[in-house]
């Protein structure tokens, strides 16, 4: 979303509009807050959209309350919801409930925050966080720390839900690979490769988010070659050697994955053998079935109370857009 402009807290997200280019006199629109300009044309049918990219959220003032409207033409002036009315009413946004949505522009490459307008699952002293991950997926490994110590930090202020959800994407091209090159099933490659999803997603549902970190930081411990007991002060610079490691790019077998429960002191009851039997049918299609609804497709993707959907970088904006007293927003 590129911009999400609501009558009693305007949001914009992502990449705001920055201009709208017309062979009209121009309207400079400035609404108070946080700087947010948006040049709109007097005459909006022959407008011709242009962005200016943003790289945070911002928050901004009522639309009704505070809108100052500079214009070309002395005393000619329009209001912005008026504007952004005619727009949705000709098919370039959507409005509803008194919230307005138009799509995101990307005029360039960067990945942007997302609001979503559907139901939330938390609040500001109840934070869920949803993972969306490929545990193969370098990006996944080399920014999973930064999601563990990201959470730690969170429920040092408030109650916090981690859920981690597998979306295969780098599993995918690894499970091809394996097809081409070496041959057999592919209902016996695909659970090989996804043993390990298997193990987080019910290790997380068993046991919690700290016997899952811990079996995480085993995991990638064996698969990029890693002291596993300074794995807790390691980041982005060592986890994206990992291709470096011999075992790169080689699944990690059932065996080896028993070892790490060892390791990870997973003493393995009826939830996580349940958990394990059913995942197929259960919490794979669910993950999946939440990214498709949310237009998820990147690893690794963050959704916050079911509203903001944010890559790793911006996880931290996101939560303080929903508890600005957090620790870690300050």
């Amino acid at each position: 979303v590129a911009v999400v402009l609501v009558d009693a807290a305007c949001v914009a997200v992502g990449t705001a509009v920055g201009g709208i280019e017309s062979p009209g006199p121009a309207v400079q629109v400035v609404v108070a807050g946080p700087p947010v300009q948006t040049v709109v044309p007097a005459v909006a049918e022959d407008a011709i959209v242009a962005a200016h990219a943003v790289d945070h959220i911002v928050a901004v003032a009522a639309l009704d309350q505070v809108l100052v409207v500079v214009t070309t033409n002395e005393g000619e002036s329009i209001l912005l919801k008026e504007v952004l009315h005619l727009f949705a009413n000709q098919g370039r946004g959507t409005y509803g409930e008194g919230i307005f949505v138009f799509p995101e522009m990307d005029l360039d490459s960067h990945i942007r925050p997302k609001i979503l307008l559907g139901d939330t699952c938390g609040d500001a002293e109840n934070i869920n966080i949803q993972i969306f991950a490929d545990p193969y997926d370098p990006n996944s490994i080399a920014r999973s720390r930064d999601i563990q110590n990201f959470v730690k930090i969170i429920k040092e202020d408030v109650n916090v839900s981690f859920t981690y959800n597998y979306l295969p994407t780098y599993s995918r091209i690894l499970e091809e690979w394996y097809l081409y090159n070496l041959g057999g099933s592919q209902n016996t490659v695909r659970d090989n490769i996804e043993g390990v999803a298997k193990y987080l997603v019910c290790t997380n549902d068993a046991f919690g988010f700290k016997k899952f970190s811990k079996l995480q930081n085993e995991i990638y411990a064996l698969y990029c070659d890693l002291n596993s007991e300074r794995m807790e002060f390691f980041g982005v610079e060592q986890l994206s050697k990992c291709s470096d490691s011999n075992h790169y790019q080689s699944f990690i077998t059932g065996e080896e994955l028993k070892e790490l429960e060892k390791k990870a002191m997973l003493y393995e009851g009826i939830e996580l053998s349940e958990c394990l039997y059913n995942i197929e049918s259960a919490q794979f299609p669910a993950g999946i079935e939440l990214a498709e609804a949310a237009e998820i497709t990147r690893t690794p993707t963050v959704l916050i109370n079911c509203q903001y959907e944010v890559p790793i970088e911006q996880m931290g904006t996101a939560a303080c857009e929903i508890n600005n007293s957090l620790l870690i927003c300050n």
